[in-house]
């Protein structure tokens, strides 16, 4: 390290300096000053040579202006290691480590580093940014050949102001800020230290409050979040929880943990509260998201144009004229409602197009069911149609285009509580034809799940609660069964029986994108439902996925009074009809054989591992 004793070292300001002047013995330095340049590339000694052996320190130092933050981004890595855990392990050690949280262009050996780093580009971090206007980074390497080539990345001088959080810091240790509709319209909010990582173990709460008039509008830009595969409600993910309201205890509209870009949401009323946090998970780069306060009637005016001949029921927000076609429909006039077009052949001949635009609150999502859809096909080709657009997006994720054979309904729902439909006639109408398409949509907070005999959880996202004191059996449904499930979705099933009581689960139903064996393969990203013993996560479950009918899984038995199902689906645009199943709270002095008759699948089931080996091996010699 270039230190001596407990001296201070102060890197000198060579301004864009790429040579190595040795400061104290063993020790060199390079600096790069923002007043001469304001981006540029950094690297190792000798690169793109291996670097050489014993370097016993050099000080990379990056000094931006008072305004400013510095970004470093790694292009190549690649320094010696046994493990990246172990990149100080022993004489032979090569290492970088990063100072980012300091005050002054200094280091002594009482300074704090913020991590140290070996490896390759798949282990480390690509990108790091500095508190204030300083970064040093520390290389060494140990003794012995060298056969790695160092690394070599480029470094920014940033605005910080543009980092700047415009809501309210509330005065006091923790991480609370206001948004309030009276001091700005709108602005930029963050993770607490962005663009830097968050702290592990930290939470931060954003409270966002309007006038009687408004609604709250968010969007999540970007968001980079330590999680591990599986459920967000459940387990040490580090998680944004939105809540329609004022506070923790307002409704759920969304649980994140995942990565994303460009996510939205709207409130219901005039507040929002998001929950950020940080729960001991690998830190990562956090969020930044925009908001705004919207006055409510720009949300809930319908359009005044109109282009085909539309017949509307009660519920519907349309009115028209000859020159186009566009539709508003909003949650905050109507929950429901019915709207049919027909394109008439002789009043319109050519081509026409209508865009249909819904807009929720809250945890709504917009639930459509075409019941009339009568259009000029050829089978082959899909000329006239209706493309369903999830907000923000370019691709549409359904498209509507087979004419009503007596088949029945088709169901569709939103992603979120929004939803564009856009509806084309591409071909000119032949004078005996009429084209017709209707539909009956809805805003639902429910998810369109089927809870029979029980209960939603109203203050989740997703869910359904069943009791054995309320009802013996009953079914239940992923969301929008039996039309195809919205992505990012998960929702929770859980049961509880008496006590000396079981839970059985038989599937009526089994459609879920994914392939068996591979359901929780994160290369795969499969839909699925899991089961478990247990509220909180265990690592003894089993997950099914899959469309074929070989992948419909067996009855599933719990083993004791509680019970557990979540399904979830994931970000990418392959959807399935989901599922649709029976419940049975069953009495657990039941004889085997009466279990073993029910098709329980009790053999191969991974949630018995906690078992001791011995009680195991009994259960196991007597299936």
């Amino acid at each position: 390290m270039c230190l001596h004793a407990i001296l201070l070292i102060l890197c000198l300001e060579l301004s864009f300096i790429l040579s190595y002047a040795t400061i104290w013995p063993g020790c060199s330095c390079v600096t790069y000053d923002s007043q001469h340049r304001s981006e540029g590339e950094f690297h190792s000694p000798n690169y793109p040579d291996n670097y050489p052996p014993n370097l016993n320190c050099i000080l990379y130092t990056f000094k931006g202006e008072v305004d400013e933050i510095v970004e470093i981004s790694f292009r190549v890595f690649d320094i010696r290691t046994k493990s990246p855990n172990k990149c100080l392990d022993g004489e032979t050690a090569d290492y970088l480590r990063l100072y980012l949280d300091l005050d002054r262009p200094e280091v002594n050996e009482r300074t704090e580093f913020t991590s140290v780093i070996c490896g390759n580009m798949t282990m480390i971090q690509k990108d790091y940014y500095s508190s204030g206007r300083i970064i040093m980074m520390e290389f060494h390497s140990g003794n012995g050949a060298q056969k790695n080539v160092g690394f070599r990345g480029r470094f920014r001088f940033l605005a910080a102001d543009q980092y700047k959080q415009d809501c309210m810091k509330v005065i006091g240790p923790e991480c609370r800020y206001i948004c309030n509709s009276t001091v700005t319209k709108t602005g930029k909010f963050f993770s607490q230290g962005y663009p830097q990582n968050y702290k592990s173990k930290t939470q931060c709460h954003y409270v966002f409050r309007g006038t009687p008039r408004e609604r709250v509008h968010i969007k999540f830009k970007n968001i980079q979040l330590g999680h591990a595969p599986g459920s967000c409600h459940v387990g040490q993910n580090d998680k944004i929880i939105i809540h329609d309201g004022p506070n923790k205890q307002s409704s759920v509209i969304k649980e994140l943990c995942n990565d994303g870009n460009n996510i939205e949401f709207e409130s219901s009323l005039q507040d929002m509260y998001v929950h950020f946090n940080s729960s001991g998970f690998q830190p990562k780069k956090g969020f930044t998201a925009h908001f705004e306060f919207l006055p409510r009637e720009n949300t809930t005016t319908p359009s005044t144009d109109t282009d085909l001949s539309t017949n509307t029921q009660p519920g519907s927000t349309t009115s028209g004229s000859k020159e186009s076609c566009n539709h508003n429909f909003s949650s905050f006039l109507q929950k429901e409602g019915t709207n049919c077009t027909t394109i008439n052949s002789i009043l319109y001949p050519k081509p026409q197009k209508c865009t249909y635009s819904f807009s929720g609150s809250g945890k709504e999502k917009v639930q459509l069911n075409f019941t009339d859809f009568h259009l000029k096909n050829p089978l082959s080709r899909c000329d006239d149609k209706a493309e369903l657009f999830a907000s923000g997006e370019d691709e549409a994720f359904g498209t509507y285009c087979r004419s009503n054979q007596g088949d029945g309904i088709s169901l569709a729902m939103s992603h979120n509580n929004k939803l564009e439909v856009q509806f084309t006639s591409a071909t000119e109408s032949d004078m005996n034809i009429k084209k017709t398409f209707c539909f009956h949509y809805k805003f639902r907070t429910d998810n369109g799940l089927k809870c029979e005999n029980g209960d939603a959880l109203n203050n989740t996202e997703c869910g359904c609660e069943f009791r054995s004191e309320r009802a013996a059996n009953g079914t239940f449904s992923s969301p929008n069964y039996p039309g195809n499930y919205p992505k990012q979705t998960e929702c929770h099933y859980r049961f509880y029986g008496r006590p000396k009581e079981r839970v059985r689960i038989t599937f009526k139903s089994f459609d879920l994108e994914g392939v068996a064996n591979s359901c929780k393969d994160p290369a795969i990203m499969a839909d699925y439902v899991e089961f478990s013993d247990f509220i909180p996560p265990d690592k003894a479950r089993i997950a099914k996925c899959g469309s074929r009918p070989e992948d419909k899984p067996d009855p599933v038995m719990s083993d004791h009074q509680f019970f557990r199902m979540m399904f979830k689906s994931n970000e990418d645009d392959f959807y399935g009809t989901g599922f649709e199943a029976t419940y049975e709270f069953i009495s657990s002095d039941a004889s085997s054989d009466e279990l073993k008759n029910t098709g329980v699948l009790c053999k191969s089931r991974v949630y018995y591992l906690f078992i001791p080996a011995l009680a195991a091996f009994v259960l196991l010699k007597n299936l």
